[in-house]
Protein backbone atom coordinates (compact mmCIF):
# COMPACT_ATOMS: atom_id res chain seq x y z
CA UNK A 1 0.00 0.00 0.00
CA UNK A 2 1.34 3.29 -0.85
CA UNK A 3 -0.56 5.06 1.98
CA UNK A 4 0.42 6.50 5.28
CA UNK A 5 -1.23 4.66 8.14
CA UNK A 6 -1.87 5.35 11.76
CA UNK A 7 -4.32 4.48 14.32
CA UNK A 8 -5.47 6.79 17.34
CA UNK A 9 -6.97 5.95 20.43
CA UNK A 10 -10.07 8.06 21.62
CA UNK A 11 -12.97 6.00 23.15
CA UNK A 12 -16.42 7.76 21.68
CA UNK A 13 -20.06 6.33 21.94
CA UNK A 14 -21.40 4.72 18.57
CA UNK A 15 -24.61 3.22 17.54
CA UNK A 16 -25.68 1.52 14.13
CA UNK A 17 -28.48 1.05 12.74
CA UNK A 18 -29.94 -2.04 11.80
CA UNK A 19 -29.61 -3.42 7.85
CA UNK A 20 -29.25 -6.51 7.36
CA UNK A 21 -31.83 -9.71 8.51
CA UNK A 22 -31.02 -10.80 12.28
CA UNK A 23 -30.88 -14.09 14.17
CA UNK A 24 -33.29 -13.83 17.52
CA UNK A 25 -32.50 -15.94 20.39
CA UNK A 26 -34.16 -16.30 23.67
CA UNK A 27 -33.75 -17.73 26.80
CA UNK A 28 -34.89 -21.39 26.57
CA UNK A 29 -36.18 -21.44 30.51
CA UNK A 30 -38.35 -18.87 29.45
CA UNK A 31 -39.75 -20.21 26.25
CA UNK A 32 -39.68 -23.50 24.78
CA UNK A 33 -39.57 -23.66 20.83
CA UNK A 34 -40.68 -19.84 20.59
CA UNK A 35 -41.63 -18.10 17.55
CA UNK A 36 -40.40 -15.32 17.03
CA UNK A 37 -40.94 -11.97 14.86
CA UNK A 38 -39.38 -8.75 14.85
CA UNK A 39 -39.84 -5.08 13.44
CA UNK A 40 -37.66 -1.79 13.17
CA UNK A 41 -39.56 0.79 14.99
CA UNK A 42 -36.81 3.50 14.65
CA UNK A 43 -32.61 3.15 14.21
CA UNK A 44 -32.10 1.73 17.72
CA UNK A 45 -35.16 0.46 18.34
CA UNK A 46 -37.02 -2.83 17.62
CA UNK A 47 -40.28 -4.58 18.03
CA UNK A 48 -40.24 -8.28 19.10
CA UNK A 49 -42.73 -10.75 19.50
CA UNK A 50 -42.35 -13.93 21.62
CA UNK A 51 -45.43 -16.40 20.97
CA UNK A 52 -45.04 -20.27 22.13
CA UNK A 53 -47.72 -22.83 22.40
CA UNK A 54 -49.39 -20.83 25.25
CA UNK A 55 -49.42 -17.58 23.40
CA UNK A 56 -47.35 -14.38 23.95
CA UNK A 57 -44.33 -15.43 26.18
CA UNK A 58 -44.61 -12.53 29.32
CA UNK A 59 -41.82 -11.91 31.50
CA UNK A 60 -38.74 -11.51 29.39
CA UNK A 61 -35.85 -8.68 30.75
CA UNK A 62 -32.64 -8.10 28.95
CA UNK A 63 -30.67 -10.84 29.22
CA UNK A 64 -33.44 -13.08 28.01
CA UNK A 65 -32.46 -11.71 24.64
CA UNK A 66 -29.32 -12.79 22.39
CA UNK A 67 -29.68 -10.29 19.15
CA UNK A 68 -27.52 -10.51 16.32
CA UNK A 69 -26.58 -9.81 12.69
CA UNK A 70 -23.90 -11.06 10.34
CA UNK A 71 -21.68 -8.92 11.71
CA UNK A 72 -22.23 -8.46 15.01
CA UNK A 73 -23.97 -9.14 18.49
CA UNK A 74 -26.03 -5.99 19.74
CA UNK A 75 -25.68 -4.35 23.04
CA UNK A 76 -29.35 -4.03 24.73
CA UNK A 77 -29.31 -1.35 26.40
CA UNK A 78 -33.29 -1.91 27.28
CA UNK A 79 -36.75 -4.15 27.29
CA UNK A 80 -40.19 -2.73 27.41
CA UNK A 81 -43.25 -4.94 26.95
CA UNK A 82 -45.94 -3.58 24.21
CA UNK A 83 -49.42 -4.59 26.04
CA UNK A 84 -52.81 -3.47 25.48
CA UNK A 85 -55.51 -4.03 28.33
CA UNK A 86 -58.66 -5.41 28.00
CA UNK A 87 -59.95 -2.88 29.28
CA UNK A 88 -59.58 1.42 29.20
CA UNK A 89 -58.41 1.63 32.38
CA UNK A 90 -56.71 -0.87 34.54
CA UNK A 91 -55.87 -1.32 38.50
CA UNK A 92 -53.66 -4.12 40.27
CA UNK A 93 -52.84 -4.43 44.15
CA UNK A 94 -50.28 -6.33 45.48
CA UNK A 95 -50.57 -7.66 48.85
CA UNK A 96 -47.47 -8.86 49.43
CA UNK A 97 -46.20 -11.29 52.58
CA UNK A 98 -43.15 -9.83 53.83
CA UNK A 99 -42.85 -12.17 57.50
CA UNK A 100 -39.32 -13.18 58.55
CA UNK A 101 -40.62 -16.93 56.87
CA UNK A 102 -39.86 -15.16 53.47
CA UNK A 103 -36.27 -14.36 54.43
CA UNK A 104 -34.80 -16.71 51.87
CA UNK A 105 -36.82 -15.93 49.47
CA UNK A 106 -36.21 -12.07 48.89
CA UNK A 107 -34.36 -11.60 45.99
CA UNK A 108 -36.43 -14.02 44.18
CA UNK A 109 -39.58 -12.50 45.04
CA UNK A 110 -37.96 -8.84 44.53
CA UNK A 111 -36.91 -9.77 41.26
CA UNK A 112 -40.50 -11.59 39.60
CA UNK A 113 -42.33 -8.58 40.88
CA UNK A 114 -40.56 -5.96 39.59
CA UNK A 115 -40.75 -8.67 36.38
CA UNK A 116 -44.61 -8.02 36.73
CA UNK A 117 -44.65 -4.72 37.20
CA UNK A 118 -42.19 -4.27 33.81
CA UNK A 119 -44.79 -7.07 31.87
CA UNK A 120 -48.03 -5.45 32.74
CA UNK A 121 -47.35 -1.95 30.94
CA UNK A 122 -46.46 1.33 32.13
CA UNK A 123 -50.37 2.27 31.23
CA UNK A 124 -51.51 0.50 34.49
CA UNK A 125 -52.13 1.80 37.76
CA UNK A 126 -50.40 -0.43 40.97
CA UNK A 127 -51.16 0.09 44.17
CA UNK A 128 -49.80 -2.05 47.64
CA UNK A 129 -50.09 -3.28 50.75
CA UNK A 130 -46.82 -4.90 52.75
CA UNK A 131 -46.64 -6.01 56.81
CA UNK A 132 -45.86 -3.49 59.21
CA UNK A 133 -45.43 -3.68 63.00
CA UNK A 134 -44.58 -1.21 65.80
CA UNK A 135 -46.70 1.09 68.12
CA UNK A 136 -47.22 3.70 65.08
CA UNK A 137 -47.64 1.36 62.47
CA UNK A 138 -51.31 1.19 60.19
CA UNK A 139 -53.19 2.59 57.90
CA UNK A 140 -56.79 5.09 57.72
CA UNK A 141 -58.87 4.03 55.24
CA UNK A 142 -61.68 6.77 55.76
CA UNK A 143 -62.81 6.48 59.33
CA UNK A 144 -61.49 3.02 59.95
CA UNK A 145 -57.85 2.42 60.67
CA UNK A 146 -56.30 -0.97 59.95
CA UNK A 147 -52.97 -1.41 61.72
CA UNK A 148 -50.10 -3.07 61.30
CA UNK A 149 -50.29 -2.86 57.62
CA UNK A 150 -48.48 -0.29 55.30
CA UNK A 151 -50.43 0.84 51.90
CA UNK A 152 -49.84 2.97 49.09
CA UNK A 153 -51.90 4.02 46.30
CA UNK A 154 -52.10 4.13 43.15
CA UNK A 155 -49.41 4.86 40.76
CA UNK A 156 -48.18 4.76 37.17
CA UNK A 157 -44.30 5.65 39.00
CA UNK A 158 -42.39 2.59 38.39
CA UNK A 159 -39.30 3.48 39.71
CA UNK A 160 -41.11 4.40 43.14
CA UNK A 161 -43.13 1.45 43.35
CA UNK A 162 -39.78 -0.77 42.67
CA UNK A 163 -38.11 1.29 45.95
CA UNK A 164 -41.08 0.46 47.66
CA UNK A 165 -40.66 -3.14 47.06
CA UNK A 166 -37.28 -3.53 47.68
CA UNK A 167 -37.61 -1.46 50.98
CA UNK A 168 -40.24 -3.42 52.33
CA UNK A 169 -38.68 -7.04 51.00
CA UNK A 170 -35.04 -6.58 53.04
CA UNK A 171 -34.21 -8.01 56.51
CA UNK A 172 -34.62 -5.21 58.36
CA UNK A 173 -38.46 -4.84 57.48
CA UNK A 174 -39.57 -8.48 57.74
CA UNK A 175 -42.34 -8.67 60.65
CA UNK A 176 -42.64 -11.70 62.83
CA UNK A 177 -46.09 -12.15 62.52
CA UNK A 178 -48.36 -12.56 59.72
CA UNK A 179 -50.95 -10.48 59.01
CA UNK A 180 -52.85 -11.70 56.31
CA UNK A 181 -56.36 -10.96 56.76
CA UNK A 182 -55.66 -7.38 57.51
CA UNK A 183 -53.34 -6.72 54.30
CA UNK A 184 -56.12 -8.30 52.10
CA UNK A 185 -59.03 -6.32 54.01
CA UNK A 186 -56.92 -3.29 53.34
CA UNK A 187 -56.40 -4.23 49.70
CA UNK A 188 -60.17 -4.73 48.74
CA UNK A 189 -60.82 -1.21 50.81
CA UNK A 190 -57.94 0.30 48.06
CA UNK A 191 -59.73 -1.66 45.82
CA UNK A 192 -62.96 -0.28 45.87
CA UNK A 193 -62.84 3.30 44.80
CA UNK A 194 -61.25 3.11 41.86
CA UNK A 195 -63.05 2.59 38.25
CA UNK A 196 -62.32 -0.10 35.51
CA UNK A 197 -60.97 -2.91 35.52
CA UNK A 198 -59.52 -4.49 39.09
CA UNK A 199 -57.20 -7.00 40.32
CA UNK A 200 -55.57 -7.89 43.92
CA UNK A 201 -52.85 -10.44 43.85
CA UNK A 202 -52.31 -12.05 47.22
CA UNK A 203 -49.27 -14.12 48.23
CA UNK A 204 -48.50 -15.73 51.22
CA UNK A 205 -46.39 -18.20 52.41
CA UNK A 206 -48.52 -19.37 55.79
CA UNK A 207 -51.77 -18.78 57.89
CA UNK A 208 -52.90 -15.79 59.44
CA UNK A 209 -52.33 -15.63 63.16
CA UNK A 210 -52.14 -12.00 64.25
CA UNK A 211 -54.87 -9.69 62.31
CA UNK A 212 -57.28 -7.93 63.92
CA UNK A 213 -59.57 -8.77 60.97
CA UNK A 214 -61.46 -11.64 61.12
CA UNK A 215 -61.60 -13.62 57.87
CA UNK A 216 -65.89 -13.84 58.12
CA UNK A 217 -65.33 -9.66 58.03
CA UNK A 218 -62.70 -10.04 54.92
CA UNK A 219 -65.49 -12.42 53.10
CA UNK A 220 -68.21 -9.74 53.80
CA UNK A 221 -66.29 -6.68 52.44
CA UNK A 222 -65.52 -9.28 49.07
CA UNK A 223 -68.85 -9.66 48.70
CA UNK A 224 -69.73 -5.97 48.24
CA UNK A 225 -66.89 -5.85 45.02
CA UNK A 226 -68.01 -8.09 42.44
CA UNK A 227 -66.35 -6.40 40.04
CA UNK A 228 -62.41 -7.12 42.07
CA UNK A 229 -60.78 -10.31 40.60
CA UNK A 230 -58.49 -11.89 43.23
CA UNK A 231 -55.31 -13.91 42.02
CA UNK A 232 -54.18 -15.94 45.02
CA UNK A 233 -50.87 -17.28 45.45
CA UNK A 234 -49.94 -20.20 48.02
CA UNK A 235 -45.54 -19.86 48.50
CA UNK A 236 -43.91 -22.96 49.68
CA UNK A 237 -46.89 -24.08 51.30
CA UNK A 238 -49.87 -26.65 51.52
CA UNK A 239 -53.07 -24.69 49.94
CA UNK A 240 -54.83 -22.24 52.50
CA UNK A 241 -58.47 -23.04 51.53
CA UNK A 242 -59.80 -19.37 52.72
CA UNK A 243 -57.34 -17.99 50.05
CA UNK A 244 -58.54 -21.21 47.04
CA UNK A 245 -62.45 -20.02 47.59
CA UNK A 246 -61.11 -16.08 47.56
CA UNK A 247 -59.77 -16.64 43.91
CA UNK A 248 -62.99 -19.00 43.27
CA UNK A 249 -65.77 -17.04 44.29
CA UNK A 250 -64.24 -13.95 42.48
CA UNK A 251 -63.74 -15.38 39.17
CA UNK A 252 -59.70 -15.45 39.66
CA UNK A 253 -57.55 -18.40 40.17
CA UNK A 254 -55.60 -19.85 42.76
CA UNK A 255 -51.97 -21.02 41.75
CA UNK A 256 -49.54 -23.30 44.11
CA UNK A 257 -45.97 -22.39 43.80
CA UNK A 258 -44.25 -25.22 45.59
CA UNK A 259 -40.84 -24.09 44.35
CA UNK A 260 -39.90 -20.69 44.39
CA UNK A 261 -38.52 -20.77 40.46
CA UNK A 262 -42.16 -21.01 39.51
CA UNK A 263 -42.87 -17.56 40.45
CA UNK A 264 -41.97 -15.87 37.28
CA UNK A 265 -44.54 -18.68 35.02
CA UNK A 266 -47.12 -17.93 38.06
CA UNK A 267 -46.95 -14.18 37.27
CA UNK A 268 -46.70 -14.54 33.32
CA UNK A 269 -49.45 -16.45 33.62
CA UNK A 270 -51.06 -13.67 35.88
CA UNK A 271 -50.29 -10.78 33.03
CA UNK A 272 -51.56 -12.88 30.23
CA UNK A 273 -55.23 -12.73 31.98
CA UNK A 274 -54.81 -8.99 32.64
CA UNK A 275 -53.37 -7.52 29.58
CA UNK A 276 -52.68 -9.05 26.30
CA UNK A 277 -49.31 -8.42 25.08
CA UNK A 278 -48.37 -6.93 21.91
CA UNK A 279 -44.52 -7.46 22.15
CA UNK A 280 -41.47 -5.80 23.24
CA UNK A 281 -39.57 -2.97 22.64
CA UNK A 282 -36.18 -3.15 22.54
CA UNK A 283 -33.98 -0.51 22.80
CA UNK A 284 -30.15 -1.39 21.41
CA UNK A 285 -26.75 -0.41 20.34
CA UNK A 286 -24.43 -1.73 17.83
CA UNK A 287 -20.85 -1.47 19.32
CA UNK A 288 -18.82 -0.22 16.42
CA UNK A 289 -15.45 1.89 15.62
CA UNK A 290 -15.49 4.57 13.96
CA UNK A 291 -13.25 5.29 10.68
CA UNK A 292 -12.08 8.50 9.27
CA UNK A 293 -9.59 9.67 6.75
CA UNK A 294 -8.62 11.44 3.71
CA UNK A 295 -7.99 10.20 -0.14
CA UNK A 296 -5.68 12.31 -1.93
CA UNK A 297 -3.78 12.21 -5.30
CA UNK A 298 -0.43 10.89 -5.58
CA UNK A 299 0.86 14.19 -4.59
CA UNK A 300 -0.35 13.55 -1.10
CA UNK A 301 -1.86 17.14 -1.07
CA UNK A 302 -4.86 17.47 -3.60
CA UNK A 303 -8.14 16.40 -2.46
CA UNK A 304 -9.70 13.26 -4.89
CA UNK A 305 -13.56 14.01 -4.49
CA UNK A 306 -14.38 11.22 -6.59
CA UNK A 307 -13.32 8.55 -4.82
CA UNK A 308 -15.13 5.88 -2.44
CA UNK A 309 -14.05 3.54 0.13
CA UNK A 310 -15.30 0.25 0.34
CA UNK A 311 -15.49 -1.80 3.33
CA UNK A 312 -15.40 -5.63 3.53
CA UNK A 313 -15.27 -7.93 6.99
CA UNK A 314 -13.00 -10.27 5.78
CA UNK A 315 -15.02 -13.24 7.98
CA UNK A 316 -18.38 -11.95 5.91
CA UNK A 317 -17.04 -10.39 2.38
CA UNK A 318 -20.74 -10.25 1.71
CA UNK A 319 -21.46 -7.93 4.16
CA UNK A 320 -19.29 -4.98 2.46
CA UNK A 321 -20.48 -1.23 2.86
CA UNK A 322 -19.11 1.59 0.64
CA UNK A 323 -18.77 5.50 1.30
CA UNK A 324 -18.23 8.09 -0.57
CA UNK A 325 -15.64 11.18 0.09
CA UNK A 326 -16.83 14.74 0.34
CA UNK A 327 -15.18 17.60 -1.44
CA UNK A 328 -12.18 17.79 0.85
CA UNK A 329 -11.83 13.87 0.32
CA UNK A 330 -12.55 12.97 3.45
CA UNK A 331 -14.74 10.19 4.34
CA UNK A 332 -16.06 8.94 7.61
CA UNK A 333 -17.96 5.39 8.28
CA UNK A 334 -19.17 3.11 11.35
CA UNK A 335 -17.73 -0.50 11.38
CA UNK A 336 -18.87 -3.03 13.90
CA UNK A 337 -16.83 -4.72 16.15
CA UNK A 338 -15.04 -7.14 16.49
CA UNK A 339 -13.61 -7.40 13.06
CA UNK A 340 -10.98 -7.52 10.86
CA UNK A 341 -11.74 -5.04 7.90
CA UNK A 342 -10.11 -4.34 4.15
CA UNK A 343 -10.51 -0.79 3.34
CA UNK A 344 -10.42 -0.05 -0.36
CA UNK A 345 -10.40 3.01 -2.10
CA UNK A 346 -11.05 4.08 -5.31
CA UNK A 347 -11.47 6.61 -7.98
CA UNK A 348 -12.22 6.65 -11.76
CA UNK A 349 -9.20 6.83 -13.69
CA UNK A 350 -6.45 5.81 -11.02
CA UNK A 351 -5.27 2.81 -9.56
CA UNK A 352 -7.05 1.67 -6.26
CA UNK A 353 -5.29 1.05 -2.92
CA UNK A 354 -5.90 -1.04 0.03
CA UNK A 355 -4.85 -1.74 3.61
CA UNK A 356 -6.06 -4.25 6.67
CA UNK A 357 -6.84 -3.17 9.89
CA UNK A 358 -8.33 -5.14 12.89
CA UNK A 359 -10.98 -3.21 15.30
CA UNK A 360 -11.50 -4.18 18.19
CA UNK A 361 -11.93 -1.31 20.34
CA UNK A 362 -14.87 1.60 20.46
CA UNK A 363 -11.95 3.56 19.16
CA UNK A 364 -11.19 6.44 16.68
CA UNK A 365 -9.32 5.14 14.03
CA UNK A 366 -7.48 6.96 11.23
CA UNK A 367 -6.67 5.93 7.46
CA UNK A 368 -5.32 8.15 4.69
CA UNK A 369 -4.96 6.74 1.45
CA UNK A 370 -2.86 8.35 -2.13
CA UNK A 371 -4.33 7.54 -5.49
CA UNK A 372 -1.45 7.06 -8.69
CA UNK A 373 -3.17 7.80 -11.85
CA UNK A 374 -4.03 4.82 -13.69
CA UNK A 375 -1.79 3.84 -16.70
CA UNK A 376 -2.18 1.83 -20.14
CA UNK A 377 0.62 0.23 -22.40
CA UNK A 378 -0.58 1.14 -26.10
CA UNK A 379 1.78 -0.84 -28.71
CA UNK A 380 0.83 -1.10 -32.28
CA UNK A 381 2.73 -1.58 -35.72
CA UNK A 382 2.90 0.53 -39.04
CA UNK A 383 2.81 -1.74 -42.16
CA UNK A 384 2.72 -1.09 -46.08
CA UNK A 385 -0.30 -3.01 -48.02
CA UNK A 386 1.49 -6.23 -47.93
CA UNK A 387 1.44 -6.24 -44.36
CA UNK A 388 5.37 -5.97 -44.13
CA UNK A 389 6.62 -3.81 -41.61
CA UNK A 390 7.50 -0.08 -41.87
CA UNK A 391 10.46 1.01 -39.64
CA UNK A 392 11.87 4.35 -39.06
CA UNK A 393 7.68 5.26 -39.68
CA UNK A 394 7.00 8.83 -38.10
CA UNK A 395 4.16 7.82 -35.21
CA UNK A 396 2.08 10.79 -33.78
CA UNK A 397 0.00 10.26 -30.39
CA UNK A 398 -2.09 13.04 -29.44
CA UNK A 399 -4.76 13.29 -26.57
CA UNK A 400 -7.96 14.12 -28.04
CA UNK A 401 -9.15 15.99 -25.07
CA UNK A 402 -6.20 18.09 -24.12
CA UNK A 403 -4.48 18.33 -27.54
CA UNK A 404 -1.76 17.54 -25.58
CA UNK A 405 1.46 15.28 -27.73
CA UNK A 406 2.13 12.12 -25.82
CA UNK A 407 4.91 10.73 -28.56
CA UNK A 408 6.63 12.01 -31.41
CA UNK A 409 8.91 9.21 -32.23
CA UNK A 410 10.02 6.95 -34.86
CA UNK A 411 8.65 2.69 -35.58
CA UNK A 412 11.57 0.39 -34.74
CA UNK A 413 13.22 -2.08 -37.18
CA UNK A 414 9.63 -4.10 -36.86
CA UNK A 415 7.49 -1.33 -37.51
CA UNK A 416 6.60 -1.46 -33.89
CA UNK A 417 5.97 1.22 -31.54
CA UNK A 418 4.70 1.74 -27.91
CA UNK A 419 3.08 4.52 -25.93
CA UNK A 420 2.06 4.65 -22.22
CA UNK A 421 -0.74 6.97 -21.08
CA UNK A 422 -3.63 7.59 -18.82
CA UNK A 423 -6.53 5.21 -18.47
CA UNK A 424 -9.58 5.92 -20.41
CA UNK A 425 -8.24 8.46 -22.56
CA UNK A 426 -9.35 9.29 -26.48
CA UNK A 427 -6.66 8.99 -28.62
CA UNK A 428 -5.44 9.73 -32.17
CA UNK A 429 -2.67 8.07 -33.34
CA UNK A 430 -1.17 9.27 -36.99
CA UNK A 431 1.57 7.66 -38.95
CA UNK A 432 3.70 8.60 -41.54
CA UNK A 433 6.52 7.87 -44.06
CA UNK A 434 8.04 9.45 -46.82
CA UNK A 435 6.95 8.21 -50.18
CA UNK A 436 3.76 6.70 -48.51
CA UNK A 437 0.17 8.09 -47.80
CA UNK A 438 -0.49 8.96 -44.06
CA UNK A 439 -2.73 6.32 -41.85
CA UNK A 440 -4.65 7.29 -38.75
CA UNK A 441 -6.43 5.66 -35.71
CA UNK A 442 -8.79 7.29 -33.44
CA UNK A 443 -8.74 4.46 -29.75
CA UNK A 444 -9.61 4.79 -26.58
CA UNK A 445 -6.94 3.58 -23.60
CA UNK A 446 -9.62 0.99 -21.17
CA UNK A 447 -7.60 -2.26 -20.72
CA UNK A 448 -4.10 -2.43 -18.50
CA UNK A 449 -2.11 -3.74 -22.19
CA UNK A 450 -3.79 -3.20 -25.51
CA UNK A 451 -1.97 -4.17 -29.01
CA UNK A 452 -3.74 -1.75 -31.82
CA UNK A 453 -4.77 -2.69 -35.31
CA UNK A 454 -1.75 -2.10 -37.99
CA UNK A 455 -1.52 1.38 -39.43
CA UNK A 456 -1.08 0.97 -42.90
CA UNK A 457 0.28 2.84 -45.14
CA UNK A 458 0.30 2.66 -48.86
CA UNK A 459 2.66 4.49 -51.55
CA UNK A 460 1.74 7.70 -53.04
CA UNK A 461 2.23 8.65 -56.74
CA UNK A 462 5.65 9.89 -56.22
CA UNK A 463 6.32 6.40 -54.32
CA UNK A 464 5.14 4.20 -56.79
CA UNK A 465 7.12 5.77 -59.53
CA UNK A 466 10.61 5.65 -57.31
CA UNK A 467 9.86 1.90 -57.00
CA UNK A 468 9.15 1.70 -60.74
CA UNK A 469 12.17 2.91 -61.57
CA UNK A 470 13.88 0.98 -58.75
CA UNK A 471 12.28 -2.45 -60.81
CA UNK A 472 12.93 -0.64 -64.05
CA UNK A 473 16.38 -0.83 -63.22
CA UNK A 474 17.37 -3.79 -61.58
CA UNK A 475 14.96 -6.16 -60.53
CA UNK A 476 12.55 -7.74 -63.30
CA UNK A 477 12.33 -8.66 -66.83
CA UNK A 478 8.67 -7.82 -67.16
CA UNK A 479 7.01 -5.49 -64.84
CA UNK A 480 3.85 -5.78 -63.65
CA UNK A 481 2.07 -2.31 -63.64
CA UNK A 482 -1.60 -3.91 -62.13
CA UNK A 483 -0.67 -2.32 -58.66
CA UNK A 484 -0.94 0.66 -59.53
CA UNK A 485 -4.05 2.26 -58.51
CA UNK A 486 -4.16 5.83 -60.58
CA UNK A 487 -3.66 7.42 -63.33
CA UNK A 488 -1.48 9.49 -61.96
CA UNK A 489 0.87 7.17 -60.82
CA UNK A 490 0.60 5.37 -64.14
CA UNK A 491 1.55 8.72 -65.63
CA UNK A 492 4.47 9.01 -63.70
CA UNK A 493 5.63 6.16 -64.42
CA UNK A 494 5.21 5.82 -68.96
CA UNK A 495 6.74 9.99 -68.30
CA UNK A 496 9.19 8.28 -66.79
CA UNK A 497 10.11 5.81 -69.26
CA UNK A 498 9.48 8.22 -72.01
CA UNK A 499 12.14 10.16 -70.43
CA UNK A 500 14.82 7.36 -69.70
CA UNK A 501 14.31 6.57 -73.83
CA UNK A 502 14.78 9.58 -75.30
CA UNK A 503 18.01 9.84 -73.12
CA UNK A 504 19.38 7.11 -73.98
CA UNK A 505 18.47 6.89 -77.46
CA UNK A 506 20.99 5.35 -80.18
CA UNK A 507 20.57 4.88 -83.51
CA UNK A 508 23.08 2.52 -83.87
CA UNK A 509 21.78 0.59 -81.58
CA UNK A 510 20.21 -3.09 -82.35
CA UNK A 511 17.07 -3.43 -84.19
CA UNK A 512 15.35 -5.41 -81.74
CA UNK A 513 15.37 -1.92 -79.76
CA UNK A 514 12.00 -0.77 -78.49
CA UNK A 515 11.31 2.77 -79.70
CA UNK A 516 8.70 5.01 -77.82
CA UNK A 517 5.75 4.17 -79.41
CA UNK A 518 5.99 0.43 -78.97
CA UNK A 519 7.38 1.17 -74.90
CA UNK A 520 4.38 3.57 -74.87
CA UNK A 521 2.11 0.76 -76.11
CA UNK A 522 3.46 -2.07 -73.93
CA UNK A 523 2.80 0.23 -70.44
CA UNK A 524 -0.69 0.57 -71.61
CA UNK A 525 -0.94 -3.52 -71.54
CA UNK A 526 -0.54 -3.49 -68.41
CA UNK A 527 3.65 -4.89 -68.95
CA UNK A 528 6.85 -3.38 -69.86
CA UNK A 529 9.97 -4.44 -71.67
CA UNK A 530 13.08 -3.54 -70.70
CA UNK A 531 15.82 -1.90 -73.33
CA UNK A 532 17.48 -5.88 -75.12
CA UNK A 533 20.70 -4.45 -73.44
CA UNK A 534 19.61 -4.15 -69.73
CA UNK A 535 17.98 -7.10 -70.06
CA UNK A 536 20.71 -8.70 -70.91
CA UNK A 537 22.64 -7.27 -68.10
CA UNK A 538 20.42 -8.00 -65.59
CA UNK A 539 19.75 -11.92 -66.80
CA UNK A 540 23.80 -12.33 -66.73
CA UNK A 541 23.98 -10.66 -63.25
CA UNK A 542 20.84 -13.09 -62.00
CA UNK A 543 23.09 -15.71 -63.41
CA UNK A 544 26.16 -15.09 -61.45
CA UNK A 545 24.99 -13.33 -58.05
CA UNK A 546 21.53 -13.73 -58.46
CA UNK A 547 21.47 -9.30 -57.58
CA UNK A 548 23.14 -7.05 -58.85
CA UNK A 549 26.61 -5.89 -57.95
CA UNK A 550 28.15 -2.75 -57.85
CA UNK A 551 30.06 -3.12 -61.05
CA UNK A 552 27.52 -4.70 -62.78
CA UNK A 553 25.15 -1.26 -61.79
CA UNK A 554 28.09 1.56 -63.12
CA UNK A 555 28.50 -0.46 -66.44
CA UNK A 556 24.52 -0.56 -67.25
CA UNK A 557 24.40 2.87 -66.44
CA UNK A 558 27.25 3.79 -68.68
CA UNK A 559 25.55 1.25 -71.32
CA UNK A 560 22.41 3.50 -70.87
Amino acid sequence: MKSGFAVWFLFVPLAVQAQEPLQIKINPQKAAAPEITYQELAPGKLKVVVTDSSGPVGGLEVDDFEIRSALSRYELTRVQPLVKTENAEVSLFLCIDNSFSMSDHLKLLTNTLHELLLNIGPGADVAMAFFEEGPSTGIKLGEEVIPNIQAYGLSRDREETRRRIANHLRTGRLTKKTYLYDEIYAGARLAASPQGQRYVIVLSDGLDNASKKSREEVRQLISELPEVVFYTIDFLTEPNDFLVELARNSGGRHFLAKRAEELGRIFAAITREIVTLSGYEISYRIPAAFLTGLVLQEDRCTPLPTARLLLTPIAQPAQQQQVAVNENGRYAVKAALPHRWRLTAHAPDYLADSTEIDLREESLYFADFALSPATVELTGRVSDAGSAPLPQAEVTVTDLETGERLLAGTTDSLGHYRVTTRWRKRLLITATKPGYTFANLETEAVTAATALPDLVLGLTAEGVVSEFRFLFEFNSDRLDLSDIATQTQLRGCVEFVQRELEKNHNPHRSPGGLDGQHRRAELQSGFVEPPRAIRAQSSDRARRTGRPGRRSRQRRQHQI
